[in-house]
Formats: C-alpha cells, structure tokens, sequence
C-alpha cells in the first residue's frame, strides 16, 4: 500500500497519466476522472536555451516575462511588450514563477547585465 501511495505520487508530480492511479472523484452515479494540470503554456526542453523554462511554441523565457513584470508593468499589459504572447500565457508564466521562483531567479541572476556594461542613459 505505501509502494502505491509513493508510486502515485510520483506519476503525479511527474504529470503521468495511469488509468488505475488516475484520481477520481463520484458526481451522483458518474465516476470522473481528475486532471493534473500544472503550467500549460510552459516548457523545458535541454535543446532550448539548455533547458531554461519556456512559453510553448516560443523561445520567450519565463525570465523575460517575470522580468517585465517586476519592472512594474502589469500582466494585462506585457501582450503589448511581447505580442506573440496571449494573455493566458502570461498569467501562467508568472504561476509557473511562483512555484518556481528560486529556478527562475538564477536564470535572472546568470543573464542580468553588469552595472558596468550598462550605458549611463539607460541607468536608473
């Protein structure tokens, strides 16, 4: 029984589908299966930006989209920087940030520009 649970768990975090250790849960007389999912819209792939969590179908990081975020422009408002993008998958980078945030925050740290490379005119 404890293998099952720690198996389940597993497939869960690993989002793998398994008829008998789907969760399911009883409306009336219908037996439902719940679906796990976590970020739709976002990506990791080794042969991308080796492996740096991506928007689906693009190569706009998370970082980028965070980054845009924490400059203060709101989620609404980062389509119009990144047209490309849909709202839903602005919304669910930043989910994916929240549930990520230390991953996210290094790829920030290892691409942020020195101050000395900065140009004066762009300094805040």
């Amino acid at each position: 029984m404890a293998g099952d649970m720690e198996d389940l768990r597993f497939r869960i975090d690993k989002g793998m589908k398994d008829e008998q250790h789907s969760p399911c849960y009883n409306i009336g007389e219908e037996k439902r299966m719940a679906t796990l999912v976590r970020h739709p819209y976002i990506v990791s792939d080794k042969r991308l930006l080796d492996g740096e969590p991506v928007i689906k179908g693009t190569k706009t990081t998370v970082r980028a989209v965070v980054e845009l975020w924490r400059l203060g422009t709101q989620p609404e408002e980062i389509p119009h920087h990144l047209p490309h993008l849909q709202l839903a998958q602005v919304f669910d980078a930043l989910s994916y940030y929240s549930d990520h945030q230390v991953e996210i925050n290094q790829y920030i740290e290892r691409n942020r520009v020195p101050d000395h490379l900065v140009h004066p005119a762009v300094r805040r």
